[in-house]
């Protein structure tokens, strides 16, 4: 399975991936600016349009700036975009090991091998296929 290793460093994915995981650390800060400057737009131009009347639209915001448990939405939201770059990672690095050894079969069967070794399932369900960071061979 040298191939599927080898797209991985042609595709610089320990660096996308460490990217990945320093986003995923300041998710929180980086989706709470995000949100603070999307509603601050909304407010700003809810402003301008009802000249000037601003009580009710400032609550809101105000409120759902001060939900505490915003970060943890947030983080968990980050915690999902880190999981779908990691699946997708591997699946660049699945076809890279095709086009690299021009022989899918032996990629399947090499796969195989080493979820043998690792003692992996060899079939596992749709569900478990979905929610699982490493794909069945």
């Amino acid at each position: 399975m040298a191939a599927h290793e080898i797209t991985h460093l042609q595709k610089k994915h320990v660096a996308w991936k460490t990217v990945g995981f320093v986003g995923l650390i300041f998710s929180p800060s980086i989706f709470r600016f995000a949100m603070n400057f999307g509603l601050g737009l909304v407010t700003v131009s809810t402003m301008f349009a009802s000249g000037g009347r601003l009580a009710s639209v400032a609550t809101v915001t105000r409120s759902i700036q001060d939900f505490p448990e915003l970060d943890l939405i947030f983080f968990t939201f980050g915690l999902i975009l880190f999981y779908l770059q990691s699946r997708h990672m591997e699946n660049v690095a699945d076809a890279g090991a095709v086009r690299l050894t021009g022989d899918p079969e032996a990629v399947i069967t090499g796969l195989l091998k080493l979820g043998l070794l690792n003692l992996l399932p060899i079939q596992w369900g749709r569900l478990q296929d979905h929610f699982s960071l490493i794909r069945p061979p």
